[in-house]
């Protein structure tokens, strides 16, 4: 733009000096010719009368004496030749009193001064150029003097001067033209530029720009602001700036905007803008007043820019700051806010307030197995469930993981929290159908009071999770309310955790060696069930029930399990390679995380290598619970097992979901019947009934049988008379250290054959 402005003013201005210059040149031409014609006509009379008054005498002489005539011509001649040496004279005549030629000069081609002969005569009369003057003597005319011009000289003098004229002019014009241009674009261009570039720059910002008047009616608008609100100029042209911005922030905004001006001051802040077709956006708004160079006031202006965008993104961050984005319940973050917003409200308020803290039972196993996007599916499906139960005024939260809060502010009475917590494990426990497949998980619920338990925020939290952890050790698909017992329980807890990540640094942990014995014949001793024990110098033998739950709470029930395996391998190969003739099987006990780990084989392929041992020596043993959350998963973990040669055994069978559909499924050889049902079989009909029924089904499935907890001679009787093959207990012998149960399996070893020996200890 700036440089095809400059180009047309240069282009104007060299047309218009041109112009003026040419006719300066014309004009100046004209007056010289005109002045040339004077000069030549001038000149001639001079000469002419010049000449006639030099030869006036030489006339006359020839009338008075014809003694001086040689003289008087002699001396005419001389005068004509001087004059003839001008360069624009052609000739000179001079005519007597009666027009006979006295005397004359004319120039040859050659430019020689030559006396006048009819034959230059001739030319002369063709002449254009003549003047003529009397020859007088006193009042009597005594003859003339024609004085013949050549103006050639004069215009090749006219032409030269004209050359000349135009260099000159030329040069002015150069000047002229320079100093014009200099003086026009630094006095009327450059402003003209800026102009245009501020015009350019406000056409093209993406910020909408809305001139005003000192009535708040628009004068002017730019591009964005028409693209921002689809309005053309001309829908708002003379309209009050309300016409597009929202009147609930309208008229604050103008009151705004009027008092910043009255302080000169500009005013910027949100507001909300109407489009054409009357949806509200956000915009940031900068309103401010513009004065001239005298301070008055031109016009005041809106500059728009949508912050659509930006809210939203503000909206996102804020969900991602206070929600889940997997549930869009509250985050951990925004719980915090509220409990203590909460907890400070029911104390001004005198109320109660309860908070749940919820775990999901088993949802790591079925999260593990069927993989993380899965599990995500049925967290999104249980916070659905817990939604639909809570009250508009109860506040759900997912903190991570499985793991749910409930803040339950303005109870009436605790009993609320109870149907509370029992709603939402009923939710909770139906089964959920998932990639065709039915999943089956519970929860455990631990409930606090505001202010029973405590009046502070983190007594509260500390006081619901230690109530939750108890509701999971307790059989888990419950709710517990917090006591002060339970605050002791959960101390020792923390304390068996920190202490079992060193345990097995520290040599802590060692095994026991349970015989398995069969029933029938001479009592003979088939395996052992390998058992952890932990021996702590601060707690002294700390029971498996006890530190098994805590363990697998975490992944350090991994490198226990893995330690257990690694440790009944080494024995299992001592005891079948260096110790005996016919293999002892040993029973491994695999827990639920375990089972669902994708490290469990590959671990267990290694171990085989590393102590050399056949797989047909070792029986794995889980129980339902570690199975039934994701069936087809554990199917699939326990025919591997099985592809290598390793025993199944499932037990603790009876006191779980116990049921032929999924019986039928698995991969196992053995069920292990409960200690629970055998130790009550002296004073229970309804025991006898599940042990036979669990003898009866083993049989008809073709699976051994083995009976835990035998403890009398009447036991063993009863077990064997209905068929029951192997059983474990004190009857035959409490759990052994290895040293022991060699002492137990050898005096009675005879060829292929260990009897059983009775070891009390």
């Amino acid at each position: 733009m700036k440089e095809h402005f400059s180009g047309r003013l240069a282009i104007i201005l060299v047309l218009v000096t041109i112009v003026v210059m040419s006719v300066f040149v014309v004009t100046r031409y004209i007056y010289s010719s005109l002045h040339f014609e004077n000069e030549i006509s001038t000149n001639g009379k001079v000469i002419s009368a010049r000449i006639a008054e030099q030869v006036s005498p030489s006339i006359w002489e020839i009338y008075q004496s014809s003694v001086n005539r040689k003289f008087s011509e002699d001396a005419a001649v001389a005068i004509l030749n001087s004059e003839m040496k001008a360069r624009y004279v052609d000739a000179i005549v001079v005519y007597g009193r009666f027009g006979h030629t006295y005397m004359g000069r004319t120039k040859d081609a050659d430019g020689n001064v030559v006396a006048l002969n009819e034959s230059y005569q001739q030319a002369l009369d063709e002449h254009k150029y003549r003047i003529d003057h009397p020859i007088k003597n006193g009042s009597m005319t005594i003859g003339k003097v024609s004085v013949y011009f050549n103006n050639q000289p004069l215009r090749e003098q006219q032409v030269s001067a004209l050359k000349f004229d135009l260099i000159q002019t030329m040069f002015i014009s150069i000047f002229i033209v320079s100093a014009l241009y200099i003086s026009i674009r630094k006095v009327l261009i450059k402003p003209l530029e800026s102009l245009e570039i501020a015009n350019r720059t406000i056409n093209s910002i993406e910020e909408g720009i809305v001139y005003l008047d000192s009535d708040h009616r628009v004068i002017g608008v730019n591009p964005a602001f028409c693209f921002m609100t689809g309005f053309d100029e001309n829908d708002v042209n003379n309209k009050p700036c309300d016409y597009f911005v929202i009147e609930d922030s309208g008229s604050r905004l103008v009151d705004e905007v009027d008092s910043a001006i009255e302080r000169q001051t500009k005013w910027s802040g949100e507001a909300l803008c109407r489009r054409k077709d009357g949806t509200a956006f956000p915009v940031h708004l900068t309103a401010s007043q513009v004065f001239n160079e005298v301070q008055q006031q031109l016009c005041r202006v809106f500059v728009f820019q949508d912050i659509s965008q930006q809210k939203e993104s503000e909206e996102q961050l804020k969900s991602l700051a206070f929600y889940d984005p997997l549930t869009k319940l509250y985050n951990r973050r925004k719980f915090e806010d509220l409990i203590h917003a909460e907890v400070k409200a029911a104390k001004r308020a005198g109320s109660m307030m309860g908070l749940l803290f919820i775990d999901l039972d088993d949802f790591k196993h079925i999260n593990d197995s069927l993989g993380h996007s899965s599990g995500d599916r049925l967290l999104i499906e249980v916070a659905k469930r817990f939604r639909s139960r809570v009250r508009d005024t109860d506040h759900l939260s997912r903190l991570g993981g499985d793991e749910f809060t409930v803040i339950a502010p303005h109870l009436k009475c605790a009993e609320d929290m109870v149907h509370l917590a029992e709603d939402l494990l009923e939710l909770a426990s139906k089964p959920i159908t998932f990639q065709g497949k039915e999943f089956k998980f519970g929860a455990s619920i631990g409930v606090s009071l505001f202010p029973n338990d405590g009046e502070e925020v983190e007594q509260l939290i500390k006081y619901a999770d230690a109530a939750m952890y108890q509701a999971k050790e307790t059989g888990k698909c419950r709710y517990t309310f917090y006591s002060s017992e339970l605050d002791q329980k959960n101390q020792h807890k923390q304390r068996i955790r920190s202490l079992l990540r060193s345990a097995i640094d520290n040599d802590e942990f060692f095994l026991e060696y349970q015989p398995k014995i069969s029933l029938s014949g001479d009592q003979e001793t088939i395996g052992a069930e390998a058992l952890i024990r932990w021996k702590n110098n601060e707690f002294g033998m700390i029971p498996p029930d006890e530190f098994i739950p805590v363990a697998e709470e975490s992944d350090i029930i991994i490198q226990i399990g893995n330690w257990v395996i690694e440790q009944a391998f080494a024995v299992t190969y001592d005891l079948n390679v260096r110790r005996r003739v016919k293999p002892l099987k040993m029973a491994i006990n695999l827990s639920p995380v375990q089972l669902h780990s994708e490290a469990l084989l590959p671990f267990i392929r290694q171990q085989v290598e590393k102590h050399s041992i056949k797989t047909d020596w070792i029986e794995f043993e889980i129980t339902e619970s570690s199975i039934i959350s994701d069936l087809d998963h554990s199917i699939q973990a326990l025919q591997k097992l099985r592809d290598m040669g390793f025993s199944i055994a499932l037990d603790d069978f009876g006191t779980g979901y116990s049921s032929l559909n999924y019986l039928t499924k698995l991969p196992i050889e053995t069920l292990k019947i409960d200690k629970s049902f055998v130790m009550e079989l002296e004073s229970s009909e309804q025991a006898k009934s599940v042990v036979e029924t669990i003898v009866a089904l083993s049989n008809s499935l073709g699976l051994e049988s083995v009976a835990e907890g035998i403890e009398s001679e009447e036991h063993h009787l009863f077990l064997q008379s209905l068929g029951c093959e192997y059983g474990q207990g004190y009857h035959f012998s409490r759990p052994l250290t290895y040293f022991d149960f060699l002492e137990f399996i050898a005096p009675k070893a005879e060829g292929n054959v260990v009897k059983m020996k009775r070891v009390d200890h």
